[in-house]
């Protein structure tokens, strides 16, 4: 669980021209990557209209994975947040609420947050369905949610490694807005909406790849949908939220899938190299030339 550079670096540039500001809490305590000059040093390249601190108010420790560096409330209060709250299990972490998120969190924090932040907690608990519930039911209307989850690449880090579509289809089947959506490679990035059909790739030739994901909530009410993936529903004729493939191309694309995985052994293995000779073209040409 914590802040690296690389994700100081996604949140100025994705958050520029939308400085954050109220409350916020965290799912887990942060250890954050840098000293406040290296943070600030990103922000200001970024163009983020942070706010400079005091000294005295630069509060350094000893926070999991990264050792000692400035706490967590020193960044989100440079990002524009007043309030800086946390959620943990583990005492030894000094969260402002000792609460297990697999567990509803308590009726009293319920529509208090101006952001909820998600930085590599929610793979580390089990009951997936209520990390995300309790996301939703901790934030104010027109709160926003970030997650930054694993999605390739962390075998045995936690319980799970998160598909794009459980983001996309919880959150839409939730009332949510002005989704986004980047899959980071490193400190290369790929805006899933310009380059969705990458994800076909699966696994990113074996790097490490991580979901960064924010959305805005609607509404004041907190009763959870539980979504039907939107794929299928697209694919089978069903009305989906259209985030992904649309009904036709998904059904041609199903046809297409059948067909393949019918040939023999040798040609099912060229014909998916050959697929994925102009993805992979596309994608090594904006690795090249595009960086956090």
């Amino acid at each position: 669980m914590g802040i690296s550079s690389n994700t100081i670096k996604l949140l100025a540039r994705t958050f520029k021209d939308r400085k954050f500001s109220g409350s916020c809490v965290t799912f887990g305590v942060m250890g954050i990557e840098g000293k406040y000059d290296d943070i600030k040093e990103i922000l200001k390249r970024y163009g983020y209209d942070f706010n400079e601190l005091d000294r005295k108010d630069i509060i350094i420790k000893d926070v999991y994975p990264f050792g000692k560096s400035v706490d967590q409330g020193v960044l989100f209060r440079m990002l524009g947040f007043s309030d800086v709250h946390s959620i943990d299990y583990y005492e030894n972490e000094h969260p402002t609420y000792k609460l297990d998120l697999n567990e509803p969190c308590p009726e009293y924090l319920h529509n208090k947050y101006d952001l909820v932040y998600d930085g590599g907690t929610m793979e580390h608990c089990f009951n997936t369905k209520e990390v995300l519930s309790n996301a939703v039911s901790l934030l104010k209307p027109g709160g926003r949610v970030i997650h930054e989850s694993p999605a390739s690449g962390f075998i045995n880090h936690g319980f799970y490694q998160f598909s794009t579509n459980l983001f996309l289809d919880f959150y839409a089947s939730n009332n949510f807005r002005d989704m986004e959506l980047i899959i980071r490679i490193g400190d290369y990035y790929l805006d899933y909406y310009r380059f969705k059909k990458l994800v076909h790739l699966n696994d990113f030739f074996g790097n490490k790849s991580l979901i960064f994901f924010s959305a805005v909530k609607n509404s004041e009410s907190n009763e959870i949908i539980t979504p039907q993936q939107d794929y299928y529903m697209s694919l089978f004729g069903k009305e989906g939220m259209q985030h992904d493939l649309l009904n036709k191309e998904g059904k041609l694309l199903f046809r297409l899938k059948t067909f393949i995985k019918d040939l023999p052994g040798p040609m099912f293995n060229l014909f998916q190299w050959i697929t994925k000779i102009p993805l992979v073209i596309k994608l090594l040409f904006f690795l090249l030339r595009k960086r956090v």
